[in-house]
């Protein structure tokens, strides 16, 4: 059933977001919303549901809506909302060079630390075998934790404090958190408390009221240690 969000920004038209709690990619633009102060519907679409390809050509998550227009792709939706709510909480910054630097990592996020984590390594833990014998298993998640770990090592060398590029809460912040709660629910939560930089953000974010208000459905509620 679609979840209504409240929000301090007045509207003049209703925004819509299609997407599942448990999608990161979902879970990112929700928190942007909420961080940004803007109301929204949500529709806790599965990928490749009737409600995911109705709006997405390859039915996957999110899509968004505003006003009648809709849009695709999390970096699209990320910077459209920024675009047409600049006066709350901007989430991207007005300067070019800073922004071109914000788009740079939220794509590097996007790609390669979600492939590496989520592919490569917490949905390995998901459906692992209980035999711990098992050799095809056991490779995957060696593999999986030596990516995951170069991953990790950039963003670590990369924090500025008290967020990923400085003081003021960006979209890679939301791009990365969603993918990090998840990887928290597993037995490799080690990963982010053995990276000093990293662990101290992950405090950060995790403390944060949009955080707080988009757990419900996640990896991280829904399951102990993996």
């Amino acid at each position: 059933s679609t979840q209504s969000h409240g929000g301090s920004v007045k509207m003049s038209t209703l925004v819509t977001l299609v997407g599942t709690p448990f999608s990161t990619f979902t879970r990112a633009i929700s928190m942007g919303l909420l961080e940004k102060g803007i109301a929204f519907d949500q529709v806790p679409a599965l990928p490749h549901s009737d409600d995911a390809k109705a709006h997405h050509p390859m039915g996957r998550i999110p899509s968004f809506c505003h006003g009648g227009f809709w849009l695709f792709e999390s970096l699209a939706i990320s910077r459209y909302i920024d675009a047409s709510f600049p006066s709350s909480a901007p989430l991207r910054s007005q300067d070019t060079r800073a922004a071109a630097i914000e788009d740079q990592w939220a794509s590097f996020i996007a790609d390669y630390a979600f492939s590496a984590l989520e592919h490569g390594l917490i949905k390995v833990r998901l459906a692992a075998s209980t035999d711990a014998s098992d050799e095809r298993y056991n490779a995957k998640v060696a593999e999986g934790l030596q990516r995951s770990a170069a991953i990790l090592d950039i963003i670590e060398a990369s924090v500025q404090g008290p967020f990923l590029l400085g003081s003021e809460v960006r979209w890679p912040d939301l791009f990365l958190i969603p993918i990090l709660s998840d990887l928290n629910a597993t037995v490799d939560s080690n990963l982010i408390s053995s990276r000093p930089k990293l662990a101290a953000w992950f405090q950060v974010m995790t403390s944060r009221d949009s955080y707080a208000r988009t757990s419900a459905g996640t990896l991280e509620a829904k399951q102990s240690k993996l």
